[in-house]
């Protein structure tokens, strides 16, 4: 695998090919080298998509600010890495967003920054892999026992809710009239109310099993 160093100072490389106005790259390339030698992988996945969140703050906001984990540059608001670039945004000495700041720097400075925001280190991939797993896991075993509370709470309100509705049944019924519509089984009148009964006494929609004695107050 090519080292991530090695991507992004050609990078840079290419920026300060293609903006002769950009400073103090070689030193930034440097840094980004020590840096990875001390930290890792932690410096280009973790570190720079920290600063890159700040970067797009600092447009937002319209002024640079300082950036945890960065050394700043000397009588300047934002960091030394990079201020080459920056500096074409944002005023070396008040931090505030210039006027005729440059549109291209700024997609090159987020550019290097999340170059590597959603890369899939080999190194890692073993250790993201585990973590997913787990969080998949316990995520499922959470689900389930709100699942199982939520049928008891649900078991307990159809007993009280539907208990007693086959003593009412021919109430309803007798009560209740067809409207003048057809039905599928070509029926007028009150023959669409004998096809009725019979369906529900041929499928035993209301068995006395589950009347009487199907559910008891309290039980699971």
């Amino acid at each position: 695998m090519i080292s991530p160093t090695m991507l992004l100072s050609s990078l840079l490389a290419d920026v300060g090919r293609l903006d002769p106005r950009s400073q103090g790259l070689e030193r930034d390339i440097q840094t980004l080298k020590d840096r990875f030698e001390h930290e890792g992988i932690g410096f280009v996945t973790v570190a720079l998509g920290r600063f890159a969140d700040h970067f797009d703050m600092w447009l937002a906001r319209r002024s640079a600010a300082p950036v945890p984990g960065f050394r700043n540059k000397p009588r300047s608001p934002f960091p030394a890495f990079l201020s080459g670039l920056v500096s074409n945004v944002f005023d070396e000495v008040t931090g505030l967003l210039k006027e005729d700041y440059c549109l291209s720097t700024i997609k090159s400075v987020r550019q290097i920054l999340r170059f590597f925001k959603k890369a899939l280190i080999s190194e890692n991939e073993e250790k993201l892999h585990k973590l997913e797993k787990e969080s998949f896991y316990e995520k499922e075993r959470v689900e389930a026992q709100v699942d199982d509370s939520l049928l008891i709470r649900l078991r307990h309100a159809g007993y009280y809710i539907l208990n007693g509705l086959d003593s009412d049944i021919e109430s309803i019924f007798t009560s209740c009239r067809h409207g003048p519509g057809a039905v599928a089984e070509r029926c007028t009148g009150n023959q669409k109310w004998k096809v009725l009964s019979e369906q529900v006494e041929e499928f035993d929609l209301f068995p006395e099993s589950q009347a009487h004695g199907a559910f008891e107050p309290g039980m699971p």
